[in-house]
């Protein structure tokens, strides 16, 4: 069965370590997406990754990105949609969607967009709620968490039948 694991984090704000060790402890990713806050770091981290830096397969991964509220002058998107073997996945850093108060307005924005899947960061706390209908998940902060967790980041796994999700906390 064919799949695609994909590896999310958010939130770097200026500390690699972490990121950068969570990717090598997955070798076989084929996608790395980053919910924003820092997209400085996103860049840093994809040319650790294709540059031999890093112990990954070195199969073309692609990278996606956002901006999030920190990410002042940076060119980029603060939103996407993509489509991994028929899953719609929106991402955004969620700081446009009072994300801290409630997950509803994201939410919505999900079930807008056609989305089966809804990420997005900001809130520092690792977070997942399943609707019929639509996935909500944060992989909280890989650099500075809140909430008395551990850093974290999240691995999806898409595949033509299903989608899984795990949270690792470091």
């Amino acid at each position: 069965m064919k799949r695609t694991k994909i590896l999310v984090f958010s939130d770097t704000h200026g500390y690699l370590e972490n990121a950068l060790s969570a990717i090598e402890s997955h070798p076989d990713l084929d996608v790395v997406l980053h919910l924003g806050d820092c997209q400085k770091d996103f860049e840093k981290i994809k040319l650790a990754c294709l540059d031999g830096s890093l112990k990954v397969n070195k199969r073309s991964i692609r990278f996606h990105g956002v901006l999030g509220n920190i990410d002042h002058g940076e060119v980029g998107a603060q939103e996407l949609l993509l489509d991994i073997m028929g899953t719609k996945i929106f991402m955004t850093h969620g700081h446009k969607y009072r994300v801290k108060s409630s997950d509803d307005i994201i939410y919505y924005r999900g079930r807008e967009v056609g989305a089966d899947i809804v990420l997005f960061g900001h809130t520092h706390v690792a977070y997942k709620a399943d609707y019929d209908e639509l996935v909500v998940l944060n992989p909280g902060s890989i650099s500075l968490p809140r909430g008395g967790t551990g850093p974290s980041y999240l691995v999806l796994e898409v595949s033509n039948i299903n989608v899984s999700e795990e949270i690792y906390f470091l």
